[in-house]
């Protein structure tokens, strides 16, 4: 079994799965419908957008000569909504894979140059010559993938910034151009999201009011007007925002991170008990108050204990959970046990009308009046029935009287 460490192996290996890659992001769905299928599985509450984004996708790759990528988004609304799960699972519905995706963290990622060498790189001759993580990605996934800048606000704070401008080429003009050289990228196969939380309250009663798309688009662009011009709007295809979640929404979020965080400890939730519904209700009250973030902390913070201990010491992977709101305590059981099956326990039969011996005393006759039975109308009945059957008794006896005395007489 040498031939696993060779060279030539190794080598082959490589390009071999390059190759399965390659095929595998063959396997791209842009039907409407079915992306529209299987992102809704997934993220909550946010229909709307996502059908807009599944047809603008669908428009766009029926082209023939397509010289832009298939959808430039910007996307704005509250926070905790779903828009960063909603990229993801996008990518995997349109691509096939979860990781054809590139989350660039605006928050973390700089302002100005700063920004440019990250993204596109810095040229040949410097000590940390790179091609940037843009480049970079594109470079591997030649058949496309999702670009995501998330809060993009905070790396381009107005239209003017060195980011916005420099995005005008990759959403635009459908190619990227690294500094590392003169290599330039294909982005026409690509889906670019810039998601933002400016102006989320605002927007999230504009999404409520708002029943026609085109309207809320327009809506959106006025609100952001203070932010964005029009120039800077018109290179997107959509220009959108998520709906605010409703309280059934929110709840069903949490039930998803309870699942998600117990599949990180290789854990499975397969059943719920009562109390897990007060824990979605709590979750659900923080909405606002805390970010997504800081919702997951918490959740970890009350499951992770119970879980781990499941996992490691009892060997459990198959769950019923349970919460009690009193003590904020979460608790697990293995789902596989057979539950006790309880001793049948048997009673007296009880014996109707009982015979009350003297030494129980008059337990039991408590309020009975010998004068009230007998002033009952059934026991009058049964007295006047008494009655009628000793008269016909004795009328029966008279006449047998009289024929006796008359046989008596013959004789």
């Amino acid at each position: 079994m040498a031939f696993f460490t060779s060279e030539k192996f190794k080598q082959k290996m490589k390009a071999q799965a390059a190759r399965l890659e390659e095929e595998q992001m063959e396997e791209t769905s842009l039907d409407a419908d079915t992306i529209f299928e299987k992102v809704t599985r997934d993220v909550i509450g946010q229909d709307r957008v996502v059908r807009q984004i599944a047809n603008r996708i669908d428009i766009r790759s029926a082209m023939q000569t397509p010289d832009k990528p298939l959808a430039a988004m910007f996307i704005s609304g509250p926070t905790g909504t779903g828009k960063t799960f909603m990229s993801t699972k996008l990518a995997e519905a349109v691509y096939g894979r979860k990781d054809a995706i590139l989350n660039i963290d605006c928050g973390t990622i700089g302002e100005g140059q700063e920004v440019l060498t990250k993204l596109f790189g810095l040229p040949k001759g410097y000590s940390d010559a790179h091609e940037g993580i843009l480049c970079d990605h594109l470079k591997k996934y030649p058949k496309g993938s999702v670009i995501l800048f998330d809060e993009f606000e905070k790396a381009a704070p107005n239209p003017t910034s060195s980011i916005a401008k420099a995005l005008l080429a990759p959403i635009d003009n459908g190619e990227c151009q690294t500094r590392y050289g003169d290599t330039r990228y294909d982005t026409t196969k690509c889906i670019f999201i810039l998601t933002s939380n400016l102006e989320q309250e605002k927007l999230g009663e504009v999404a409520k009011k708002c029943t026609d798309d085109h309207d809320l688009e327009n809506q959106v662009k006025a609100t952001l007007r203070q932010h964005y011009s029009p120039e800077f709007f018109a290179r997107f295809d959509l220009v959108t925002t998520v709906d605010p979640l409703s309280g059934e929404g929110k709840m069903r979020f949490i039930a998803q991170k309870l699942e998600t965080i117990a599949n990180k400890f290789g854990a499975t939730i397969v059943e719920a008990e009562d109390g897990i519904y007060d824990l979605m209700v709590e979750g659900a009250k923080q909405w606002g108050v805390k970010t997504t973030r800081d919702i997951n902390r918490w959740l970890e913070t009350v499951m992770a204990k119970e879980i781990i201990d499941a996992v490691r010491k009892r060997k459990i992977k198959r769950l019923i959970a349970d919460y009690d709101a009193e003590t904020n305590k979460f608790t697990v059981r293995d789902a596989d046990e057979p539950k006790p099956v309880a001793a049948p326990v048997f009673k007296e039969p009880v014996i109707e009308n009982e015979l009350v011996t003297d030494d129980q005393g008059d337990e039991g006759f408590e309020g009975f009046s010998v004068d009230d039975e007998i002033e009952s109308d059934d026991f009058q009945a049964e007295l006047d029935r008494s009655r009628r059957f000793d008269e016909d008794t004795a009328l029966d006896d008279a006449e047998f009287g009289d024929d006796d005395d008359k046989n008596r007489e013959v004789a």
